[in-house]
């Protein structure tokens, strides 16, 4: 019937309501830009650029001036980024009873989880704690969301949120509960060894238990990442940086990797200039 925003309604051009329709069919995963240029198509065939107006037309029907509700991600495409429910309207002068929305999955909550850590401020760490432990709530048997909330705690320490010393054994809970789900999940397993051996000090026993989650997910970026981490704290840095290498060979994108990478040839390059220093006198 069209689009209302603050109970009022915003008119769309024929191209922005091709492509709101299109988004909305695939309920918040991404869609093609080929297959938005198609739903898109009229009389004459749309180009790029068109597109592009499109989505920046129909961003600004919604208020949407951060592109929180309309998301692209190159090489990927256009999503919805906000839960899509639907329900059957009643035909005009009709009374139908409206359908009951499509209920969440536990996916769709973890998947906005991680939309939610991706950005690193306190207030959305929170927040995705808030969904992981609702996700958990819902699907008691999803290890993921216990593990999860793990590193969400560790994120914060990491980031100076909080004290180690005052969350660490919140974020043991957690692990503990999503091992007790599942005794062999390798995520929950590299979260453990990293705790065990970075805020504990445990460095034997958190090897022990990242390399048990390496051998379950040989190319699982967090356990590559916490294994990094250990090496580094115990002065193994040749070792560190085969081992970072090797994962970024297999996640070359993945930028807690990149960014370890970065600091890793801070110090190097830090080392060398002292080297240097020293031998000139």
């Amino acid at each position: 019937r069209g689009l209302t925003r603050g109970g009022r309604e915003i008119a769309l051009q024929p191209r922005v309501r091709a492509l709101l329709h299109r988004l909305l069919d695939g309920r918040g995963d991404f869609v093609a830009k080929e297959d938005l240029l198609a739903a898109m198509a009229g009389e004459e065939e749309p180009s790029q650029a068109s597109l592009w107006r499109a989505i920046h037309l129909l961003r600004k029907a919604l208020g949407d001036r951060g592109g929180e509700l309309v998301k692209t991600v190159y090489g990927r495409g256009v999503r919805i980024g906000v839960a899509v429910t639907s329900r059957k309207m009643p035909a005009r002068g009709g009374s139908n009873a409206p359908q009951a929305p499509k209920p969440v999955t536990g996916e769709e909550m973890i998947r906005t989880a991680f939309e939610l850590v991706s950005r690193r401020t306190d207030e959305n760490l929170l927040l995705a704690r808030g969904v992981l432990a609702h996700a958990l709530e819902r699907f008691p048997g999803l290890a993921l969301a216990a593990s999860l909330q793990a590193d969400v705690e560790i994120v914060r320490m990491l980031r100076g949120y909080v004290r180690p010393v005052t969350h660490v054994q919140h974020a043991l809970d957690l692990v503990e509960k999503a091992l007790r789900i599942e005794s062999d999940f390798a995520p929950a397993l590299a979260t453990k060894g990293w705790l065990t051996g970075v805020i504990l000090g445990d460095s034997l026993a958190g090897h022990r238990l990242v390399d048990a989650s390496l051998a379950r997910m040989p190319h699982g970026w967090l356990a590559i990442y916490y294994k990094v981490w250990l090496l580094i704290g115990d002065r193994n840095l040749a070792e560190a940086a085969s081992v970072l290498e090797k994962g970024l060979s297999v996640n070359p994108l993945e930028r807690a990797l990149v960014a370890i990478r970065s600091w890793m040839l801070c110090v190097e390059g830090r080392d060398r200039l002292y080297s240097y220093c020293e031998a000139n006198g």
